[in-house]
């Protein structure tokens, strides 16, 4: 793949056009007619590479960086180039970051009375009433006040804008740099303990395949973008056993993760390489309807999602100590910090075992 940079056109003395093209070649190549489901992920994501590439390039070339001239730079309206960032996750990002940056720009346009502010008006005072904004005048569905951890995601999407914008010298202060953003909360993660795991899998589901992703996803700890796009061919059986090649829809980074027995009898038998394993899976507020129905069937009084089955699997490593480090890896976490998190509920598990111990009355 090859990248064309038009940079305008010159005449001659007699009045012939001249183009000047610049061609800069790609490290990433496409299939010709792609045959299989891995060929045509590949051609997806080396497109989505190849259009980043444009968007870094179209910001350089604002930027004077290939010797163009921008008497515009540092003038570029703020809504227009959170808007820019935003249409770019669309062609880099998962689906659902790509939703998060969308529902933050609404909320700036809302937050943002004059439509023409520009990147270098931006200011420490514009800053703070944007985080006043989205903690106390966003209202959700139900009429309340967004939770802290949902204004903080919404900030740090418009402080990542600020920071690109700094970083391709759009601006040279970054107002962001000295506000205190909003501090996240420590929310409950839920999950099933292996007796309501047992429970559960002896219990009947409307809809079975609901049910074998997510018994799936409690014993590898697969996200459900996952689940939904694991086929045949990325499953490798072999005499050792078996394992999943996988590229995350999340961080798009290459995944190599071996599955024990339980795990791939859950698959069941093999189909054609091309075949999803888990069909029809649909989007995941329906699907948590139905998911909720059948726990509440097996009598487990817990309110449980999808991602559940995420946190069932960490806590079933953590509950059969195995180091955290290989908890990170298997749960494909950049910083340890974040799946340290299981260890303090196993801690408040400890904590609520040792109080359950009967008063001796003395």
């Amino acid at each position: 793949m090859y990248m064309e940079v038009y940079k305008g056109y010159t005449k001659d003395q007699e009045g012939k056009i001249k183009h000047d093209r610049e061609y800069i070649k790609l490290d990433t190549y496409l299939y010709h007619k792609p045959k299989t489901a891995s060929q045509r992920q590949q051609n997806k994501e080396m497109l989505k590479i190849a259009e980043a590439v444009k968007a870094k390039l179209t910001i350089e070339l604002k930027n004077n960086a290939h010797g163009f001239k921008n008497s515009e730079k540092g003038k570029t309206y703020l809504l227009d180039y959170f808007e820019f960032l935003t249409a770019q996750k669309k062609e880099t990002d998962s689906l659902n970051n790509h939703k998060l940056w969308v529902t933050s720009l609404n909320h700036l346009r809302a937050y943002c009375k004059n439509k023409k502010l520009r990147l270098n008006q931006v200011n420490e005072d514009f800053v703070n009433g944007f985080i006043q904004y989205l903690l106390h005048d966003v209202k959700t569905k139900k009429n309340t006040n967004l939770s802290k951890n949902s204004a903080g995601t919404y900030y740090k999407k418009f402080k990542a804008c600020m920071n690109q914008a700094q970083r391709s010298r759009l601006i040279t202060f970054n107002p962001c740099i000295n506000v205190k953003g909003i501090k996240e909360v420590q929310v409950k993660r839920q999950y099933l303990t292996h007796d309501e795991l047992l429970i559960l899998a002896q219990t009947d589901c409307k809809y079975p395949v609901l049910k074998q992703a997510f018994l799936f996803g409690c014993f590898t700890g697969l996200r459900v973008s996952d689940i939904k796009q694991l086929s045949w061919e990325q499953v490798k059986d072999n005499k050792e056993g078996s394992r999943i090649i996988f590229r995350q829809q999340k961080t798009k980074g290459l995944e190599y993760q071996d599955l024990n027995p339980q795990a791939r009898t859950i698959l069941g038998d093999r189909c054609n390489d091309d075949s999803l394993i888990f069909p029809n899976l649909q989007n995941e507020s329906y699907y948590n309807k139905f998911l909720q129905k059948w726990v509440d069937d097996a009598n487990i009084s817990k309110k449980i999602t999808f991602h559940c089955s995420r946190h069932t699997f960490a806590m079933l490593l953590v509950y059969y100590k195995t180091d955290f480090m290989v908890i990170q890896k298997l749960l494909g976490h950049k910083r340890l910090d974040t799946t340290l998190v299981y260890a303090k509920i196993l801690d408040e598990q400890k904590k609520d075992a040792v109080n359950r111990i009967p008063n001796l009355n003395l």
